[in-house]
């Protein structure tokens, strides 16, 4: 579905669809230009719904609502 779009490109558009603030970082020249082309496209229904359905029942890092740093 994503053939013409970087797995990166993917994610930041989906962030910036569904309103999160995102701070991309990457020390290459041409991953920063791939960033950059994230306004070149929109994402579909069924393209955000492929993604959505990728949400599992558990999180990969820390829980942001009961995460403390001691």
């Amino acid at each position: 579905v994503f053939k013409n779009f970087g797995t990166a490109q993917v994610i930041l558009r989906w962030h910036i669809e569904n309103g999160t603030i995102i701070i991309p970082k990457s020390v290459h020249a041409d991953r920063q230009k791939e960033n950059l082309n994230l306004f070149g496209f929109a994402l579909t229904a069924d393209e955000h719904a492929a993604i959505d359905a990728l949400d599992g029942p558990t999180r990969a890092g820390h829980d942001p609502l009961t995460f403390t740093y001691e």
